[in-house]
């Protein structure tokens, strides 16, 4: 269309078919407002049917902070929500053990995952659900190693060191696949490692110690490796990398239990336990993955502060050990994984 732009206005109005708006980069220059707003996908913003193009400079600082915010209240939400499978995961550990759990768990935050995918916009793409699967393997090894520390040691043990490996791992992937290093990236790493060893010497059983080590790390590298591997995804594929890790992990914990002699399905007095476990685990990935559409940095920040949502769990329900000189640890990795996590 021949149109002539007059300061901040179209003389003619402007139609999809006309010109389509351009999202990414081209999106710095303009901003598409009118009277038909039709959203093109979750948290991205909307777009006009008829309407005027407008400098986004007007409008910028307002929308970065609108975004910013969102992903404050999502990244909020992830760490409550990891919290809370925390709060209803450990009463069925506590009566059947991690592998009952992480089974139940996974399988219905496998429902929970689908309906993502139908809620959010999701292309199924072969290879970013391959790569889900893949990734799945690694989640569902943290799942079981997270849940088998805390049933043999302290949230206040665990929890930090699969935070501080589920951030240091990733990032370091990034790096090898091309990423330049960050000296803010390596400071936070260094700061998480000396608030790690601030914890184990903050006292407690030694035999509880131990055993929240070796599975607070095979949880961590679990977690590390299936959140790096699940960088390669695309965009496109929306929710169904998430799908394929769920769906991954609940066949991993499954074969587990076959494997143990197990029956995988909790008792009657435990279902609805495991069932809001698995509600809550689900809705972790999710909210997560709003939080970083609308904006990553904030989204990723306040998710990394999930160690704290389960240490007072932990602390307030089912009196796990806490040591002051382990809160004082517990600080000092947030800090170093907040770090990592914004580099």
């Amino acid at each position: 269309a021949n149109e002539s732009v007059t300061g901040t206005s179209i003389e003619h109005p402007t139609t999809l078919a006309d010109e389509a708006p351009v999202w990414g980069d081209a999106a710095d220059q303009m901003h598409w407002i009118g009277q038909e707003v039709v959203p093109l996908e979750p948290f991205l913003g909307p777009v006009s049917r008829c309407g005027h193009v407008v400098s986004r400079r007007a409008h910028g600082a307002a929308d970065d902070w609108e975004r910013v915010g969102v992903g404050l209240i999502y990244g909020a939400l992830t760490s409550l929500s990891i919290g809370l499978s925390d709060l209803f995961g450990r009463r069925v550990v506590n009566a059947r053990g991690p592998v009952v759990t992480g089974a139940a768990l996974q399988f219905v935050a496998l429902l929970t995952s689908l309906v993502a995918v139908v809620i959010v916009s999701s292309r199924f793409i072969v290879g970013d659900v391959l790569i889900g699967l893949a990734s799945g393997i690694g989640i569902g090894i943290g799942l079981w190693g997270y849940f088998s520390g805390l049933e043999r040691s302290s949230s206040a043990i665990v929890a930090p060191i699969v935070a501080t490996l589920s951030a240091i791992i990733p990032y370091a992937y990034a790096v090898m696949r091309g990423a330049s290093p960050a000296g803010l990236a390596v400071l936070g790493a260094a700061v998480a490692l000396i608030g790690l060893v601030i914890i184990t010497l903050g006292g407690g059983r030694t035999e509880a110690m131990a055993a929240g080590l070796k599975w607070g790390v095979i949880s961590g590298f679990g977690y590390g490796f299936g959140l790096s591997i699940v960088i390669e995804t695309t965009s496109d594929s929306g929710a169904w990398p998430s799908a394929g890790q769920r769906l991954a992990a609940c066949f991993l914990m499954g074969a587990l239990a076959t494997k143990l002699r197990i029956d995988p399905r909790p008792p009657a007095g435990l279902r609805v336990s495991a069932i809001a476990a698995g509600i809550t685990a689900g809705l972790s990935t999710v909210f997560f993955l709003f939080g970083v559409q609308a904006d990553a940095t904030s989204a990723v920040v306040m998710a990394s502060l999930f160690p704290a949502v389960s240490v007072v769990v932990g602390r307030f329900v089912y009196g796990d050990e806490v040591m002051p000189r382990q809160i004082a640890g517990i600080g000092i990795v947030l800090l170093g994984v907040v770090g990592v996590s914004i580099a």
